[in-house]
């Protein structure tokens, strides 16, 4: 049976280091990991990927959707940065800015994402 983990969302990896202490992946799981937010791809290239190079993980910087989903979205990325290595913050939503009170807006920068579903 294959070994699978889709990490819907990497982030700074959070997620990917609380699963790994649960399931211990090891060289035969495959591990996918998406994020859209494009200020996080060189740092999941250089401290999670390049990090874990025993481990067989792709990288796919699009969001995740589900059927009828539309090639683009909208992204809100937080503005203020978590680490020195990432220039906004690493919270993140795909929320649309209807979901938000206005001042909470004036702390997300807004973007455009490519999708891809997994339907």
């Amino acid at each position: 049976m294959r070994k699978i983990f889709l990490d819907c969302g990497t982030n700074l990896g959070d997620g990917l280091k609380h699963f790994n202490k649960r399931y211990n992946f090891t060289p035969e799981w495959e591990l996918y990991l998406f994020e859209p937010n494009p200020y996080l791809k060189k740092f999941i290239e250089s401290n999670i990927i390049s990090q874990n190079s025993s481990l067989k993980m792709t990288f796919i910087d699009k969001a995740v959707c589900g059927t009828n989903c539309p090639d683009t979205m909208k992204f809100l990325m937080q503005k203020t940065p978590e680490i020195p290595e990432v220039p906004v913050g690493g919270g993140s939503t795909l929320l649309d800015t209807k979901s938000f009170k206005e001042e909470e807006l004036k702390d997300y920068e807004e973007t455009t994402v490519k999708t891809i579903c997994l339907s």
